[in-house]
């Protein structure tokens, strides 16, 4: 009854015997329940590190194309801006030669 084991014909095996095979069965059910619960834990555990690692190894992937598009930025768009900056200065320098000259130009006219 402890083993919730019935048995047909129990004058065909002595009970003692029957006894130490139901223990046995018993005992290597729960080692097989204990081994898969250890199983079930490592497994979780190396699943979560392998996936730890795919997060970082995806970070680091960010950070290097983030890194690659900053210095492209620098190499290539800061010098435009600085020649757009350069080249918006020097026209506005060539406007007020250019307002100066006719300011004097019409002046000398007049006089």
């Amino acid at each position: 009854d402890k083993y919730k084991v019935q048995i047909k014909n129990p004058s065909l095996v002595p009970l003692d015997k029957l006894e130490g095979i139901l223990s046995m069965k018993a005992t290597l059910k729960k080692q097989r329940a204990a081994v898969l619960r250890l199983q079930k834990a490592v497994r979780g555990f190396l699943a979560r590190k392998k996936y730890h690692a795919l997060l970082q190894k995806r970070y680091e992937a960010a950070r290097y194309i983030q890194r690659i598009w900053k210095r492209y930025r620098m190499v290539t768009m800061v010098p435009k801006a600085w020649r757009k900056f350069k080249y918006d200065r020097i026209t506005r320098v060539q406007k007020f030669i250019r307002g100066y000259l006719v300011f004097k130009r019409y002046f000398t006219e007049i006089n």
